[in-house]
């Protein structure tokens, strides 16, 4: 039985390399599934596996650490099998984004000193909290990314969200919600090709219909 016996910092120099590979490895099926088009941008690129806000890899290295340390021992292929485990489904755990997309959404904000005054030119790039909007703003979100070719994940934070997104990236909060309810990203416009009874029918995928039976229900049609 392989173990590491060391401290946490050791222990993420040591894993970090194992990791970065092991998600390229685990996400390339999901990752395949976009044909080399960012969720964000749209732009047709080599895209890269982004782990969602709040699931960033040295967090879930960090919680497994703490859950498996004996007496500063890790029993490697536990760790492994759990690494892989806790990014189940792989869907709900990453977005899959071209390198400039991918550096945006992963930046943090950088200190200032001085002057706390944000300058009014810059606006800030928001994360997806699902807790934040009610089930009904969620339902439009996802009819206006259904219905609207044209559209995209800012414009749809700025008309419905109230969110001054950023020119250059943000909609990462739009994109969150219309993920959760099932929405493809390749879907966009499709109710302005189909109604939405020939979409209820023709999906497989039973959290879309529940989002498209809502959308009938609200009368948003």
């Amino acid at each position: 039985m392989a173990q590491f016996v060391g401290t946490f910092k050791e222990f993420n120099e040591y894993i970090g390399p194992y990791c970065r590979s092991k998600v390229n490895y685990i996400t390339r099926k999901e990752r395949k599934k976009h044909n080399e088009i960012c969720e964000h941008c749209g732009k047709k690129s080599e895209l890269e596996s982004a782990h969602k806000k709040g699931f960033e890899r040295k967090d879930i290295v960090k919680s497994l650490f703490k859950k498996l340390n004996e007496n500063k021992t890790i029993n490697l292929e536990k760790f492994k099998r759990d690494f892989i485990d806790i990014h189940k489904p792989i869907s709900k755990h990453f977005f899959f984004l071209c390198n400039s997309c991918h550096g945006k959404y992963d930046a943090k904000p950088k200190k200032t000193t001085g002057s706390t005054k944000i300058p009014t030119k810059i606006r800030k790039t928001h994360s997806y909290d699902k807790n934040t909007y009610s089930d009904d703003i969620k339902l439009k979100c996802a009819y206006e990314y259904l219905s609207n070719p044209n559209t995209s994940f800012r414009k749809i934070e700025e008309s419905i969200l109230d969110i001054n997104s950023p020119i250059r990236g943000g909609g990462f909060v739009s994109k969150g919600i219309i993920n959760d309810l099932g929405v493809d990203y390749k879907q966009r416009g499709i109710l302005s090709k189909h109604t939405i009874v020939q979409e209820i029918s023709n999906t497989n995928n039973q959290e879309y219909k529940k989002t498209l039976l809502k959308i009938q229900t609200l009368k948003l049609i």
